[in-house]
C-alpha cells in the first residue's frame, strides 16, 4: 500500500516571534497586507504592535477585525472587499481558527470567481481551487485550533444555512507564527478547553485508519507535550514555555490529523452545531466512551497512550482498559465538565443528535466502523 504525506509550511515559534510579521510579509514580495482577525484580537491590542511591525519593513497594512468566530461568507466577501480595495498582495489571520479560516477563503476569492459554493471539496476529494494563491501568514492566538496549519476551512453559507468546508493544498498557509505572549490574556479555563481540544484531536488522528508513520509519532508527540504542559499553562497565564509548547502542541494536533480523525469529532461537531458549547470541551467528554469504543479494534495504540496518560498496568489489555478513565481524571483537575448533562444538553435531542453526527465524515476514518445506534450508544454513556 502506498502512502503520500508531507508539510511544507515555515513555522516560527518562541516569544516574541509575532514581530516578524513585518519581515516575513515583506520576504514573501508582499506590498501591503490585509490583517483578518476579529473583535477579541482588536481589543487584546495585538493588532497595532502587528501593523507597527509591517510599516517598519515597508508593507503597508489594512485591517478587518469583524470576523465571527465561525466566520460567515457575508464577512469573508466583506474582507474581500477590503483586500482588494486596499490594493493588497498578502493576507495575514490573526485569533483563533475563524479569522484563520475566513483569510484562507479571501486568498481563494482574490483568484477564483464567486460563487463560494462552486470550490467545496467533493466527497472524492476534488475542488474547483487551482494554481497560485495569494502568499499568507497565520498567527494563532489560541492553543486549541489547528487551521494555521490544515489545508481545510470552513464558512457558514447563510443563504443555505449551514457550513460550507474547504480543502485543498493551496488554502495552507506559507507561514506561521507562534507567539506565546499572544495567549497570556487568556483565563485558565479557556487555556484547559484549548488543551483538551487539541488532546483529543491528536488521539484521535493516532488511532484513524490509514498508514502514515509521521502523523502517527507527530501525535504521540502532541500527546506528550499537552499533558506535560496543560496543567501549569492553565495556571499560570506567565508559564510562557508552557503555553508555547501547548501552541506548537496544537499545530501538531493539525498536521497529525492530516491523517483523519474518527468519532469522536463527528459527535462533538453535532452537539457544537446544535448548540453554544466548545467543540473541543465536548471532543474530551465523548474521548473516554469512544476510546472504550474502540479498545478491542486498536488495543496497542491505546495503551501506548494510557502510559502517556500516567497508567500504570502490567499489560497492553489493562493498559487499554485504564486510558478512559485517565482521560476523565484530566478533566476533572483542570476543572472541566465531564459529561453533556453538564453542559446542559437535553437528554431527549440524543437520537437528533446521532442523526446529525453520522452525516459528518470524520467518523469513516474510526479503526471501528460506528452506526447510527452506536453514536447514539455512545452520547448516552457520556450523558
Amino acid at each position: 500500500m502506498i502512502s503520500k504525506w508531507s508539510f511544507p509550511t515555515t513555522i516560527f515559534s518562541g516569544a516574541g516571534a509575532a514581530e516578524k510579521i513585518g519581515e516575513e510579509a515583506e520576504r514573501l514580495g508582499g506590498k501591503a497586507a490585509l490583517i483578518v482577525s476579529d473583535p477579541s484580537v482588536r481589543r487584546a491590542g495585538f493588532l497595532e504592535k502587528l501593523v507597527r511591525s509591517l510599516e517598519k519593513s515597508g508593507v503597508g497594512a489594512t485591517v478587518y477585525d469583524a470576523s465571527s468566530v465561525h466566520p460567515l461568507e457575508t464577512e469573508v466577501f466583506e474582507a474581500l472587499d477590503e483586500y482588494q480595495g486596499s490594493g493588497s498582495d498578502v493576507l495575514i489571520g490573526i485569533g483563533g481558527g475563524g479569522p484563520v479560516d475566513a483569510a484562507k477563503i479571501v486568498r481563494l476569492l482574490a483568484v477564483h470567481a464567486p460563487p463560494l459554493a462552486r470550490y467545496e471539496a467533493s466527497s472524492e476529494g476534488e475542488t474547483g481551487i487551482q494554481g497560485q494563491l495569494p502568499p499568507m501568514i497565520a498567527i494563532p492566538t489560541t492553543a486549541g485550533a489547528a487551521s494555521a496549519v490544515s489545508i481545510g476551512a470552513s464558512v457558514t453559507l447563510e443563504a443555505e444555512n449551514r457550513r460550507a468546508k474547504f480543502s485543498a493544498r493551496p488554502l495552507l498557509p506559507d507561514v506561521v507564527l507562534l507567539d506565546p505572549e499572544l495567549t497570556r490574556h487568556q483565563p485558565p479555563r479557556q487555556t484547559a478547553l484549548e488543551g483538551v481540544g487539541s488532546l483529543a484531536r491528536s488521539i484521535e488522528a493516532y488511532c484513524a485508519l490509514g498508514n502514515h508513520p509521521m502523523a502517527e509519532a507527530i501525535a504521540l508527540q502532541a500527546i506528550e507535550l499537552i499533558l506535560r504542559n496543560l496543567e501549569e499553562a492553565a495556571q499560570d497565564s506567565e508559564n510562557l514555555e508552557a503555553r508555547e509548547k501547548l501552541l506548537e502542541a496544537a499545530m501538531m494536533s493539525g498536521v497529525a490529523s492530516e491523517k483523519g480523525l474518527g468519532v469522536t469529532a463527528s459527535l462533538a461537531r453535532a452537539v457544537s452545531a446544535r448548540f453554544e458549547v466548545d467543540s473541543g470541551l465536548v471532543s474530551a467528554i465523548c474521548l473516554p466512551a469512544v476510546i472504550d469504543f474502540n479498545r478491542m479494534v486498536v488495543p496497542a495504540k491505546l495503551a501506548r497512550i494510557a502510559k502517556i496518560l500516567g497508567v500504570n498496568a502490567h499489560d497492553e489489555e489493562a493498559l487499554a482498559f485504564e486510558a478512559p478513565g485517565a482521560i476523565r481524571g484530566l478533566l476533572k483537575r483542570i476543572g472541566l465538565e465531564e459529561t453533556l448533562r453538564d453542559l446542559s444538553v437535553p437528554e431527549g435531542e440524543l437520537p437528533a443528535l446521532a442523526a446529525l453526527a453520522i452525516e459528518d465524515e470524520a467518523h469513516s476514518n474510526s479503526p471501528r466502523p460506528a452506526t447510527e445506534n452506536d453514536l447514539l450508544f455512545l452520547y448516552r454513556s457520556v450523558f
